[in-house]
């Protein structure tokens, strides 16, 4: 037992390290990016507003999302309890450390909580009006014995470091803020810039650490980082449905194991709980999300198509933009499996 805690609070410092402090900074940084930029006592009245507007409409959408992700980092680390991969009584501690922060601004389980699926809001609900940080929650349970939970806490931290790694790459996070958070106007503003080739090339080549500004660029860039997440996010819990047959494979990190393996209720029982926590950065049941979206496949295609063309302006017959279209939509369709979402209250969460 004693052997067992200690792994605990390994797990619980360096999630704290990775997770919980980061999305802690980063709210606090674009509180006073926003309240710095608002800042405007000897300007005019009208001014002010106008410079509110502008401020809002720049910056609000990375402060919402930071947001959106500290509740995000406090769900993790409430299923990572729930499955024996954190210790209870220390992440009730360390919730309440955090508590004021989550909770000190204006309304932020309405303004969040539609963004996050199923009994996933009565936790921010409960957390919220009740101050009671770890509820019981009416999932269906994981099947009992030790060996179970240890192969659910193996892929639950595998799973995590995915997240980790995507909550870092600043590409990535733009993409992500900008077509949850921007208003229409700023959205549109964004898709009208033109292109450079050569910068966009420098962006889907390098990883970004940290914040990003928002550019045509960086979003289309940023569609790619997306949709490589939620392929390597889906084919981890595809391949722990296959019987393992090529080993060496390098692509391979579950299944590596005969022991990590999972009976197939456990299996889509976890594929849900882990995918209703981050649903809300890719939210394809949202109609904004997807239109969005879609205007950036239209634009990639058509950036790629002019990247191609000949000097007489014709494209390679190995191009073929139906099927881009296809495996796109695919692979949504797949992300959606399993969670079901609520309109998002776009009238209180757009910011603008």
């Amino acid at each position: 037992m004693e052997r067992r805690l200690e792994v605990q609070l390994i797990s619980l410092s360096t999630f704290i390290e990775e997770f919980l402090s980061p999305a802690l900074r980063v709210e606090e940084a674009s509180v006073r990016l926003v309240e710095g930029g608002l800042d405007a006592e000897l300007l005019p009245q009208g001014k002010r507003v106008e410079r509110e507007l502008l401020v809002r409409r720049r910056f609000g959408p990375a402060l919402d999302h930071a947001r959106a992700s500290l509740w995000e980092a406090y769900l993790w680390l409430y299923f990572g309890v729930e499955v024996g991969f954190f210790p209870r009584h220390q992440s009730e501690e360390v919730t309440k450390a955090g508590f004021q922060q989550l909770t000190g601004y204006q309304g932020p389980a309405p303004r969040f909580a539609g963004f996050f699926p199923g009994a996933v809001r009565l936790a921010l609900d409960s957390a919220f009006r009740r101050g009671k940080f770890l509820v019981d929650l009416e999932y269906p349970k994981f099947s009992d014995g030790d060996t179970r939970l240890d192969t659910v806490i193996i892929i639950f931290q595998a799973l995590l470091s995915q997240i980790k790694s995507f909550e870092q790459d600043g590409i990535a996070q733009c993409l992500v803020a900008t077509m949850n958070f921007a208003d229409n106007e700023r959205w549109a503003q964004l898709l009208k810039q033109d292109v450079a080739p050569g910068q966009l090339e420098l962006l889907l080549r390098e990883r970004c650490i940290g914040p990003v500004d928002a550019t045509k660029e960086t979003l289309l860039a940023g569609f790619f980082r997306v949709i490589a997440f939620m392929a390597n996010f889906l084919s981890s819990f595809d391949e722990l449905r296959r019987e393992p047959s090529r080993p060496q494979y390098s692509g391979y990190r579950f299944t590596k194991s005969p022991q990590i393996r999972l009976a197939s209720d456990d299996l889509a029982l976890l594929e849900r709980r882990t995918k209703e926590i981050c649903f809300w950065r890719l939210n394809f049941y949202d109609e904004t999300v997807s239109r969005r979206f879609d205007e950036l496949q239209v634009s990639i295609a058509a950036t790629v198509g002019n990247a191609l063309k000949d000097e007489a302006g014709r494209l390679p017959e190995s191009y073929h933009t139906p099927t881009f279209y296809r495996q796109v939509a695919m692979l949504i369709e797949r992300w959606k499996v399993g969670v079901t979402m609520q309109p998002v209250p776009r009238a209180q969460s757009a910011s603008g």
